[in-house]
């Protein structure tokens, strides 16, 4: 029997990088997840929200030397990537993939590659996500895919919606455009 290489994520790190993805549905998102690779299996425990708009080097430098110093604080690593794309799925972006190139540069790890998209449903509060799996090994030059199994409780998913929490998640974006704004958002509570 073959043991998986992938937890699922934890359920508030889970909404936290769905709903960034749906905010800003108009707009290909990036973030990042964080946790600790131990032998044979990768174990992701939170995700960082990090651009909704095109991204510049600099900022891209900013936000991976404060989320490096932010993830051993933690005690974890960065170990992946994740980006939304609107209805249909496609392989990871550039941007994607040469995130995920530095992260296996860096952390020395196989980075995770998660491709998340998303489909509202006409004149609905209703939303079906769905992923795509892919890592980059050291030594490698493209991304393999990857079984990686998320379950998405849509009850949750519609009272967070409904409330409004869905709204609160906060990128590095957000946080550049104003600095009290929190990007590890630790204001974010579920429904």
């Amino acid at each position: 029997m073959q043991m998986e290489r992938y937890n699922d994520l934890p359920s508030l790190a889970k909404y936290k990088m769905l709903f960034h993805c749906l905010k800003y549905s108009k707009s290909q998102t990036t973030g990042i997840l964080l946790g600790k690779v131990t032998s044979g299996s990768t174990e992701i425990s939170d995700v960082v929200p990090l651009f909704h708009t095109s991204v510049l080097a600099p900022s891209l430098e900013l936000a991976f030397e404060m989320l490096e110093v932010y993830a051993k604080g933690q005690e974890k690593q960065i170990i992946g990537v994740y980006e939304s794309q609107q209805g249909n799925a496609n392989p990871p972006s550039n941007l994607a993939y040469e995130l995920a190139r530095k992260i296996v540069e860096v952390n020395k790890v196989t980075a995770l590659c998660l491709v998340i998209f998303s489909k509202k449903e006409l004149g609905q509060l209703k939303y079906s996500f769905g992923v795509n799996a892919y890592e980059l090994a050291n030594g490698s030059s493209d991304f393999k895919g990857v079984n990686f199994k998320m379950g998405i409780e849509e009850e949750v998913c519609k009272k967070c919606i409904e409330s409004g929490a869905s709204n609160t998640i906060v990128d590095f974006d957000d946080h550049l455009e104003s600095c009290e704004l929190d990007w590890r958002n630790t204001h974010f509570r579920l429904a």
